[in-house]
């Protein structure tokens, strides 16, 4: 994690100290609506120029990814993503552009890339 975000991450904490929500509605009574994330993931995309259609659900897919690329097992990716069930996590756990390179060539020696 980047130290900038985990230094707001600890200010943000700080000014509220909610046991539960880290990021709660305004009248602290529960989560942040899922709305007011969607506007304001959509808002983020734009102003960096994502073309492509992305929901906030997709930073759920890249965190797993990103994980299991570093070599964290699936059952602490369950864990982390709250899933009850192994079989849940295995929706995330599909092989990116950079591992399949990686599988290709450290198996090698086909004509036929193993994975496309």
């Amino acid at each position: 994690m980047p130290l900038s975000l985990l230094a707001d991450l600890r200010t943000m904490w700080a000014a509220h100290r909610d046991p539960v929500w880290l990021f709660r509605n305004k009248r602290g009574t529960s989560h942040v609506d899922p709305g007011v994330v969607s506007k304001a993931f959509q808002s983020a995309r734009l102003a960096v120029a994502i073309k492509e259609e992305a929901k906030p659900h997709s930073l759920r897919h890249s965190f797993a990814t990103r994980l299991i690329e570093h070599g964290v097992p699936a059952e602490t990716v369950r864990i982390l993503l709250g899933h009850a069930s192994i079989k849940t996590t295995q929706g995330y756990l599909h092989l990116t552009e950079a591992a399949r390179k990686e599988l290709n060539d450290t198996v090698g020696g086909f004509s036929v890339p193993l994975f496309d």
